[in-house]
Formats: C-alpha cells, structure tokens, sequence
C-alpha cells in the first residue's frame, strides 16, 4: 500500500467512523463538548500525558490511587 492509498483509506475509515459516532450518540464527532477529556499529547509528551490520564480517572471515578513508581 502507497502512503496516498493509506492516507486515503484512513480518511474513509474516520468518516464512516465520526458518521457512526454521530448517529449513535447524537453528539459531534470531534466536538470537543463530546468527549470527558480531550489533551494534546505533545505538550506534555508521552509519558506524562498517561500519568495525566491515569490521574483525571482517578479522580472522575473515584478510583484509589495506584501505586507511583520511585
């Protein structure tokens, strides 16, 4: 598969998946209002954007807090 026939099948498979998305949930694919949490990974890089994850479940569950590595 040639990059433009990856690009290509990844925009279809994103429109048939926001048409799904909009339909069952009468929501807006991509609506930032739609989703609990929405971050830019590259603010704060891999690593931390799951340690930020893992901390706002936490908090929105009221989960126990996992043990931190040392």
């Amino acid at each position: 598969m040639t990059r433009k026939e990856a690009i290509e099948l990844a925009e279809k498979k994103n429109k048939l998946r926001a048409s799904y998305y909009n339909f069952y949930t009468d929501k807006g694919w991509g609506v930032a209002s739609s989703y609990d949490l929405s971050i830019d990974s590259s603010i704060l890089g891999s690593e931390e954007t799951a340690i930020f994850i893992r901390d706002f479940i936490q908090k929105k569950d009221g989960m126990p807090k996992w043990e931190k590595k040392k």
